[in-house]
């Protein structure tokens, strides 16, 4: 007997509360299950402790549309399957014809074992059991075991990425598999090639797993991806979930042809560079980097040199935007120009935030590649993100023996927290539906929409029910709570006050700025805050506020040999804290004012923080520093979206400067229009008498260039 069952939507895309239950009945009674919906040919053995199964997907049927079209013939011979595949192409002429890209050579057909079936035939459960029987004979015994001890720091790395929710937070530890939400990314042109056929180069939104093919896979397929997110937006946390698919089997999701999916992972700013500055081989690379593994170039390029038709490898390269040297980030593109095409099998995943790629810089991908843009969360998916969040809190708390004081459901906290950030519309809500309410509201659904500040969100409200008012309270609660808060609900005494120990890091975290680090060495840190400490009022040493920051709050967090913030925006946040306690002198705010158009380092995330803090004396002396006689048009257009959103992140906003630039006879027309753009954002009416005169004045000016004179005046 064979037992089939065939289905549309994918089995991880069934509501939690059913997916487990429906899995286990189709792992005991299914020999076949036909997945429809995923536009492409794969084939997968599932096996479990309830049975298993054969998962077969092809491509779509029928003869319009822009999904590929492919079907399979599957022969049954009582324990295994036999597949024919079959595609459809439109030229020259209309007809179905053998699949000739998916089985090797001479019949391209390939027969799979159906679990369960022949018991001496059982698909084993390892994840990496199918890369390693491509490379058990001989010597290549040594090549696969050097990529296991590989894979298996992977796994190690990874864990100590996503498990804490806050730094190294020990008391609330969740997967990333039980709160990972599927998310938007919308892919762009990049460089593709005009014998492309079928891309119509139009933005397509499509969900994480689904891009992968569509890139890899597609019409349009390439084998570099550049993948551009904001701060806190994930991308990360993708390439993580994407390492883990492939590392626990799971890779049809994102490879279906491939049998096997190998992955290797390198942060960008880690990579080693030869003595003309320019990375070494991606071999050597791992080599180094991982150097505890022991290791050797030979076994390493043997991962891929050796590969067969329907292995893969997947190289995810993180952060772009770390790099700090300019010309390293422009010889690390010319070295993904290079590696990224060398072999048919390698595919690579480059994460930047948009201040690191900059094509007018020179930081640009000169060969064919495909780029994609990570969306924030839609509301559907920050309200499915935060019922998995405090479900998987309950569900640690309860395994743990933890006393559970409050007894609210999952559930309700869930809709709690949802509801502070959408009140009904109704207006049933906490607070009345006021135009102050509402920006209020606005501004949190903002920060809502970006993973890693939604993830504070829940944290804090599973443990202290804190709603935020902003993205700044929102930081300064979740430091303050990381330095001290959960010791003091314990009370356990530390004997230095969280304001002493924020001011600390914050003078560490701007020097790191102007210095342009991302991580220094313990004694450079300790050097860094040695200078604040000394005035502080407190008999706990520098050696052991530096532990207390490392084993305890997990502010900091060891990094190779030295030690860095444990995420970059709270560098960013701390900094803009000492650029706020400094900020009593007009020298001063020229310095901070001389990084607005910074390309060797980026300070946006740290502007929007200032801006955030500062009063309205220091909001005018910024805006009377920043638009003097040497500012140009193009620095202002160029960061004219920066400067609207620092003046609406400011609580205090003054036109005073702003009104006397429009009298000053130094500034051209063109920067004063910048002027008349920021009062317009500021829109208070103590202006208007200044823009009006101004508008006179300029209205009888004989001026050398008509269209930007008309330009201000209908501004």
């Amino acid at each position: 007997d064979l037992t089939i069952a065939l289905f549309h939507d994918q089995l991880d895309w069934w509501s939690p509360i059913e997916q487990s239950d429906i899995e286990a009945k189709i792992e005991a009674s299914v020999d076949l299950l036909l997945q429809g919906h995923y536009h492409q040919t794969s084939t997968k053995s599932i096996v479990s402790a309830n049975g298993g199964y054969l998962k077969l997907a092809a491509g779509a049927a029928y003869q319009t549309g822009s999904w590929s079209k492919a079907a399979m013939y599957v022969t049954f011979d009582g324990s295994g399957v036999t597949i024919f595949p079959i595609r459809y192409e439109d030229r020259p002429k209309e007809r179905w014809t053998l699949d000739t890209s998916l089985y090797p050579s001479p019949d391209y057909t390939e027969r799979f074992e159906i679990p369960g079936k022949d018991a001496s035939c059982q698909v084993g459960s390892s994840p990496s059991s199918a890369c390693n029987t491509a490379m058990c004979d001989g010597s290549a015994l040594r090549v696969k075991k050097s990529y296991e001890r590989y894979g298996e720091a992977l796994i190690n790395l990874f864990s100590q990425f996503a498990p804490p929710e806050v730094g190294d937070y020990p008391d609330i530890e969740i997967p990333l598999a039980e709160v990972f939400v599927d998310l938007d990314i919308s892919e762009q042109n990049g460089k593709v090639d005009d014998r492309d056929k079928g891309y119509d180069g139009k933005t397509k939104t499509l969900k994480q797993d689904a891009l992968l093919q569509e890139i890899f896979h597609g019409n349009a397929r390439t084998r570099v991806l550049l993948l551009i997110g904001d701060p806190g937006s994930g991308k990360t946390t993708l390439l993580q979930h994407y390492a883990m698919l492939c590392l626990e089997g799971s890779h049809g999701r994102l490879f279906p042809e491939a049998d096997c999916v190998r992955v290797v992972f390198i942060e960008l700013r880690n990579l080693i560079y030869d003595d003309r500055n320019r990375p070494v081989p991606l071999a050597e690379q791992i080599v180094g980097i991982y150097s505890a593994l022991g290791l050797s170039a030979d076994e390493v390029g043997l991962w891929w040199r050796e590969m067969g038709k329907t292995e893969s490898v997947l190289v995810l390269l993180d952060g772009l935007d770390e790099v700090t040297e300019l010309e390293k980030r422009q010889a690390i593109c010319r070295w993904i120009d290079d590696e990224g095409h060398a072999y048919c099998h390698r595919f690579f995943i480059v994460t930047t935030r948009r201040t690191g790629y900059v094509t007018s810089d020179g930081v640009v991908l000169q060969r064919k590649h495909r780029e994609a843009i990570l969306n924030d969360l839609d509301v559907g998916q920050q309200r499915d993100f935060m019922l998995k969040w405090f479900r998987a809190a309950a569900k640690f708390t309860k395994e743990r023996g933890f006393t559970i004081h409050d007894n609210t459901s999952p559930e309700d906290k869930a809709k709690e927290l949802y509801n502070y950030l959408y009140p009904d519309e109704d207006g049933r809500g906490e607070e009345k539906n006021t135009e102050e309410a509402g920006k209020k509201k606005k501004g949190l659904q903002e920060i809502a929409c970006i993973p890693l500040l939604l993830k504070m969100m829940a944290l804090l409200y599973q443990l202290r029910r804190f709603k935020p008012d902003s993205r700044i309270d929102l930081y300064k609660v979740v430091i303050d709570y990381l330095l001290h808060g959960r010791d003091n609900a314990r009370q356990i005494p530390y004997g230095i006050a969280p304001e002493q120990s924020a001011r600390v890091l914050a003078l560490l975290a701007y020097t790191m700025h102007i210095e342009m680090r991302l991580d220094h060495s313990e004694g450079r840190m300790k050097e860094i805050m040695e200078s604040r400490f000394q005035s502080l009022n407190t008999k706990v040493g520098l050696d052991t506020f530096f532990d207390f920051m490392v084993n305890r709050s997990g502010m900091l967090k060891p990094y190779a040999n030295a030690y860095r913030f444990w995420h970059k925006t709270f560098q960013e946040y701390l900094a803009s804290r000492e650029m706020v306690r400094c900020s009593r002198s007009d020298d001063f705010i020229r310095s901070i004012v001389q990084h607005y158009d910074d390309r060797k380092w980026e300070w946006d995330e740290t502007l929007k923080f200032y801006f955030a803090q500062i009063d309205a004396d220091v909001f005018d002396s910024f805006m009377d520093q920043l638009f003097n006689p040497e500012i140009t048009t193009e620095v202002l257009s160029r960061k004219l979206q920066l400067m609207k959103t620092l003046i609406r992140e400011s609580p205090e906003c003054s036109t005073g400067a702003l009104c006397r630039k429009l009298k000053e006879p130094q500034l051209s027309l063109g920067v004063q229009w910048y002027v008349l753009d920021c009062l317009e954002v500021i829109n208070k009416p103590a202006a208007l008498d200044a823009v009006r005169d101004f508008y006179n004045r300029v209205k009888e000016l004989s001026a050398d260039d008509e269209v930007v004179r008309q330009r201000v005046l209908d501004k």
